[in-house]
């Protein structure tokens, strides 16, 4: 009874030893290979837009920033966790700008403009406290309120900043620009004929 030939992973297509090549370890079909590189290829960042990538990028962690203010306003709380959303939806609205690219400059992208939306979100939460304690200070007018971007609290976060990163942070940071990094990293392919025997990797 004869075997059946193995079949291509992606399209199920039979295949025989000759026809069978290795993408990553799994057997598929020449076309199917060529198919995998083209779509790699389109992911290349060569062509790159890179400065609509980059706005897009700060107009992603400027909302983020915004969105972590409201959830400290309503929660009281800084909610870590939500760095890690930042890094991952700068780093979508990079490379949906830049035209579904993947690449080393723009994972450094992601990651600036990451950081610029943590800041934010490390500011709305010192700020919100600053204002609820001016508030509450016994010789404050009935109904005052500083402002968000009062250059006293501007000041006073420029000077606190250092106090105020502690391990935790430096963990969420961690979390936020890995997420960032892994979206807009580019993949990779091992090819090799159905012997094992590798060929250029791309």
């Amino acid at each position: 009874m004869s075997e059946t030939p193995a079949a291509c992973v992606l399209c199920a297509k039979p295949l025989t030893d000759a026809d069978a090549v290795l993408v990553n370890g799994k057997r598929t079909c020449a076309a199917c290979r060529d198919a995998v590189l083209a779509e790699l290829a389109k992911e290349n960042e060569a062509g790159a837009r890179l400065a609509p990538a980059v706005l897009a990028g700060l107009a992603a962690a400027a909302a983020c920033g915004a969105a972590w203010a409201g959830l400290i306003v309503l929660t009281g709380s800084e909610v870590g966790f939500a760095a890690v959303g930042v890094g991952w939806t700068v780093a979508h609205a990079v490379r949906l700008a830049s035209g579904d690219k993947r690449g080393p400059r723009l994972q450094k992208a992601a990651v600036a403009c990451s950081a610029l939306g943590l800041l934010l979100g490390k500011y709305f939460f010192v700020a919100s406290i600053v204002r609820k304690m001016a508030a509450a200070a016994p010789d404050a007018p009935p109904g005052f309120m500083i402002g968000w971007f009062d250059p006293r609290m501007l000041r006073f976060f420029v000077s606190a900043m250092p106090r105020l990163v502690n391990v935790y942070d430096a963990l969420w940071i961690f979390l936020a620009f890995s997420a960032a990094w892994r979206v807009l990293k580019p993949a990779k392919v091992a090819l090799a004929d159905a012997r094992g025997i590798s060929a250029p990797a791309a």
